[in-house]
């Protein structure tokens, strides 16, 4: 796993370990010259157990959003801190942005179904297949999720 951030490569492996998933060595810091910006690499031991997991997420070399998984308040902050952002107009409230546009329309569509169930209003944009959370619905998205587990994405979390 790659972050941008220490503070969050570091959540990501105490919370694996917290799942007994143990890390290989330590976190690793690369420079990104062509970016001129660090990153910080987390890598965990191999674990067979995992491999089902891995294939329902990858069931053919690509990604899919598995249609039994349960929209539980950690999937979607995890969710949000890696694929969203909170947008500002200059007139009304902020809305959520969540980037999606790396997987199939019906994947898209099913997630929208998904968190329109929860009470949160959302729709697919179809024009780069993204998910908008009406700015009507980002404060009941962010209470959902909960609160910003790391200082270093505390400013997704501002409304």
């Amino acid at each position: 796993y790659g972050s941008k951030y220490l503070e969050y490569a570091q959540y990501v492996s105490n919370t694996l370990e917290s799942f007994g998933i143990k890390q290989i060595g330590k976190i690793r810091e690369r420079y990104h010259k062509d970016m001129d910006c660090y990153g910080y690499y987390y890598q965990s031991l191999y674990y067979t157990e995992l491999l089902p997991i891995r294939k329902r997420w990858y069931p053919e070399g690509k990604k899919i959003i598995p249609k039994d998984l349960k929209l539980m308040p950690l999937v979607l902050c995890q969710e949000y801190i890696g694929d969203g952002s909170l947008m500002r107009r200059k007139r009304g409230r902020p809305y959520i942005t969540l980037s999606t546009c790396g997987f199939t329309v019906s994947d898209v569509e099913w997630l929208v179904a998904e968190l329109n169930k929860l009470d949160i209003k959302a729709t697919r944009r179809p024009s780069d297949n993204t998910i908008g959370i009406s700015s009507y619905s980002t404060i009941a998205f962010l209470n959902y999720i909960g609160n910003c587990p790391v200082r270093c994405y505390n400013y997704k979390f501002k409304y």
